[in-house]
């Protein structure tokens, strides 16, 4: 069988090809590397667990027809006999002739099914976590508003405190940012549910595992939820949402005055001076745009105290803000002052000599 294998660019550069996500690509490229000198490959799920992508891909170039697959889980490349040329002397026959009778040969080089009914691929059985997130009545949007609501609370496992954490070279940490923990492990029966959620920092949740935990935090989760879902008016019964319409609510309502904000309520900000909030503002808008990180109002009042213990002058202040905002800090820091540098060629020794240390 070849070793080296091409590709026709009036294929790949096609719109249909390239309109595709780039994993569904790099997908087509390794079951075509490893294509026998027929176009045919027998295990193409194990190439697509050994690069990562997903069963969506694998049924894309199905969809898109660049793959035909088989009842016996075996695929061709439909434009194999377009990309590649073998010379009879060196092409070694397909194994699978059964597979091959099914297929006919186009003008153009490419494989078409005699019959025109395509052979889905099965997708593999559902997890029991993907079960339990069917059957939940939490809405899409629930992880990520119960998370950003416990920024700057307490990991009831380490006393930590939950945050994205950024120390004072500027390098980003993400292990006690929140992250949601199950007290009884979904592989272990447990439910996707308001009760059975708390809310920890990532190390322990990583730690944890599938250890059983007691309730944690978990009625301060429900507390915290019920909030939220006061906020954003989302339906709820018995605290979770019962209208399969508004599972899915998405990401597109986050961050639009509603997640932790009272229209009505006094700004946080307002306790300022003017020039102060400004650069208050412009670390804000950093901290939500480049590090997707947007603090709620309790966030924000924190910060504040924060910046008002670090320094009570609107000069130093403006400066500790603009300090984290240049470094994509999440946090504030006190403002750092630069060392004098000691110039080439002199000698720290010399310098001891001539100021008479050493005379007698």
């Amino acid at each position: 069988m070849a070793e080296r294998r091409m590709f026709a660019k009036t294929i790949i550069d096609s719109d249909a090809f390239i309109d595709m996500p780039l994993s569904t690509q790099a997908l087509y490229f390794h079951l075509s590397m490893r294509a026998d000198d027929d176009g045919f490959i027998n295990n193409p799920k194990k190439i697509q667990r050994m690069i990562g992508a997903s069963d969506d891909d694998l049924k894309m170039l199905i969809v898109k027809k660049f793959i035909i697959p088989f009842d016996s889980g075996i695929v061709v490349i439909k434009h194999w006999k377009i990309h590649n040329y073998i010379r009879g002397d060196r092409k070694k026959e397909t194994v699978y002739p059964e597979e091959m009778a099914l297929l006919m040969e186009k003008e153009n080089g490419a494989y078409t099914l005699i019959t025109d009914n395509p052979i889905l691929i099965e997708s593999p059985q559902e997890t029991k976590r993907q079960k339990a997130y069917r059957e939940s009545d939490l809405p899409y949007s629930f992880e990520y508003k119960i998370r950003q609501a416990f920024y700057g609370r307490v990991c009831p496992v380490c006393n930590c405190e939950i945050k994205g954490y950024v120390d004072e070279c500027g390098i980003a940490t993400d292990i006690h940012k929140p992250s949601i923990q199950h007290n009884i492990p979904i592989s272990k029966g447990g439910k996707h549910e308001l009760g059975n959620i708390s809310v920890i920092c990532h190390q322990c949740n990583v730690s944890l595992q599938d250890t059983e935990t007691g309730r944690l935090n978990a009625d301060e989760v429900i507390k915290v939820w019920d909030e939220i879902c006061a906020i954003d008016k989302c339906p709820s019964n018995d605290r979770q949402v019962t209208d399969k319409s508004q599972r899915r609510l998405g990401k597109d309502s986050i961050g639009k005055g509603k997640l932790g904000k009272d229209n009505n309520a006094e700004n946080p900000l307002d306790v300022l001076p003017e020039n102060v909030r400004s650069a208050f503002d412009d670390f804000a808008k950093m901290r939500k745009t480049k590090l997707k990180k947007p603090m709620t109002d309790n966030a924000v009042k924190r910060m504040i105290t924060k910046l008002n213990s670090l320094s009570t002058d609107e000069s130093i202040q403006i400066a500790i803000l603009n300090q984290s905002e240049d470094n994509c800090w999440l946090d504030l820091y006190p403002l750092k002052t630069d060392k004098p540098k000691q110039q080439k060629g002199s000698n720290p020794f010399l310098d001891i000599v001539e100021e008479g240390v050493f005379d007698e």
